[in-house]
């Protein structure tokens, strides 16, 4: 299995959340969906993610060459497929040009309209708000998610969960290693700061530096409103993102209960990833409102009792 660095055209790198381990044995009975694509009544394979918070269990074929598993995160029917050299040397070279990826917006450089930040805690709806402002009001919604995985980020206005639509991105090609080497290194110690690890704010500034190279430059080339969507929990990092995005960007600091947060949490990733949950959750206290003397930056308070539209709505009368 390869990582994200492997998609990006660059298998120098490889960071922790990309390795897991796959076990053959006994898992118990299959998916009714896994059941009727594979004749199987028994899970064989046991498939360890994302640094051991995912677990999936699945059937091998016959030939051994392809593993068929219920993914509880997407709610749907995945597979595991082996490829050859040939194959996977296609696969390295199959995507968009990482400057100037693929698209349904309207190209209008001469255009630079309003610019917005959305941030908050894991859970709170950053992704789905984004989308939402990209159908409801015209927004270019750069997925900030998809820049970690090394894919195209602008969802198609068709999908469903736009945090999760990242897993089903096309890939980038042409990244430079500096900024792949920005990623993982930043990556690494964001997640040591969300364990309450060691870490180096050094690497996590110089991460979302590199997303703001790659924010302004598309920003240029697309033009039009944009917002952005991505996690940012202080007062400092959205201070460094502005140094570098300028005047123009405003932040939207998403607020929520922890008890609402870790209810949605558990409604987007299943109970059977609590790992996942718990873990995304623990961030929670890690994220900072915005205070009355930050300059261009707006708190969306939020309830579960909210429709996603109603949020998106209330947004767009503010910035009114």
């Amino acid at each position: 299995m390869q990582g994200p660095a492997a998609r990006a055209g660059q298998i120098k790198i490889v960071d922790r959340f990309s390795r897991g381990t796959w076990k053959y044995g006994d898992y118990g009975e299959v998916h009714s969906a896994v059941a009727e694509a594979t004749g199987k009544t028994s899970n064989d394979v046991e498939m360890s993610l994302w640094a051991g918070m995912m677990v999936f269990n699945g059937v091998l074929s016959d030939d051994g060459k392809k593993i068929t598993y219920w993914d509880t995160m997407m709610n749907e029917l995945g597979a595991f497929e082996w490829m050859t050299d040939e194959e996977f040397e296609e696969m390295k070279n199959y995507g968009d040009p990482a400057n100037a990826p693929s698209s349904h917006y309207k190209i209008q450089p001469e255009n630079l309209g309003k610019f917005l930040f959305i941030t908050g805690a894991p859970g709170l709806g950053k992704s789905t708000l984004g989308h939402l402002l990209s159908k409801m009001a015209g927004y270019v919604h750069y997925e900030g998610d998809c820049f970690d995985q090394f894919v195209n980020p602008y969802i198609s206005p068709e999908a469903t969960e736009p945090s999760l639509e990242q897993l089903k991105q096309k890939p980038l090609i042409g990244i430079p290693q500096d900024r792949v080497d920005a990623i993982v290194a930043g990556q690494e110690d964001f997640m040591a700061l969300a364990e309450g690890k060691e870490y180096n704010m050094e690497n996590v500034e110089k991460y979302y530096i590199a997303m703001c190279k790659d924010i302004a430059s598309e920003r240029k080339r697309i033009g039009g409103d944009w917002a952005v969507a991505h996690a940012c929990p202080s007062r400092h990092l959205r201070d460094v993102i502005k140094a570098e995005l300028g005047p123009d960007l405003i932040f939207v600091v998403l607020n929520l209960s922890k008890e609402e947060q870790m209810d949605r949490l558990r409604k987007r990733h299943g109970e059977e990833n609590e790992g996942v949950n718990e873990l995304l959750g623990n961030m929670y206290d890690l994220y900072e409102p915005a205070t009355e003397d930050e300059e261009n930056a707006i708190n969306l308070v939020l309830t579960n009792e909210m429709t996603r539209e109603e949020v998106a709505e209330k947004l767009l009368k503010m910035l009114k």
